[in-house]
């Protein structure tokens, strides 16, 4: 199992961030304003704990909590079942205050957005035939000397996308490109 640079992680991330809120408009309507949840403040690390990288503020009144993921190698939306087996910290899945993921799939320029409560609603619907499978992976990351291994299941866009297709009452799954080329 290779480690993990979580730092090298959220530099790549924060590259892709900026793109990723010219899109946020096209999906959720008009935007007054969008905080970025600094983590080097109180209020964005508080936030960033609870799973919120940005706050959405629409110009109808609504606040929409976004929880960007950047994933280099996959178009899988990765659902992060611990965040630290060692300690028994459960992952985003359970912990997560966000209204939303948003993952950013640079290498192919898009954007899979899907509400906490689809996300929520697949993996009660599918832990039997998780475990079934054996389709928990492990991660060992790294930040500031200290080592954590996390959890996690890999659900391809199109199984994500099938699933929400057949099932009633559920928020559908958005993809969008990263970046508008016309």
């Amino acid at each position: 199992m290779a480690l993990k640079s979580f730092d090298k992680d959220n530099e790549l991330s924060t590259k892709w961030s900026d793109d990723a809120d010219m899109v946020y408009p096209k999906i959720f309507g008009d935007i007054d304003h969008i905080d970025f949840m600094d983590f080097n403040t109180a209020e964005g690390k508080a936030a960033q704990l609870a799973g919120i990288d940005k706050k959405l503020y629409m110009k109808d009144g609504r606040l929409i909590k976004i929880d960007e993921k950047t994933h280099r190698d996959s178009s899988a939306l990765v659902i992060e079942f611990w965040s630290d087996i060692n300690t028994g910290k459960q992952g985003w899945l359970y912990t997560s205050t966000a209204d939303y993921i948003s993952q950013i799939e640079p290498r192919q320029d898009k954007m899979l957005i899907v509400s906490m409560n689809t996300i929520r609603e697949y993996a009660r619907t599918h832990i039997n035939e998780f475990k079934a499978q054996n389709r928990m992976r492990w991660q060992e990351s790294t930040r500031n000397g200290r080592t954590w291994k996390s959890g996690h299941i890999n659900v391809s866009e199109k199984e994500l996308m099938d699933w929400s297709n057949k099932t009633v009452g559920i928020e559908k799954p958005v993809i969008k490109p990263l970046h508008d080329y016309k």
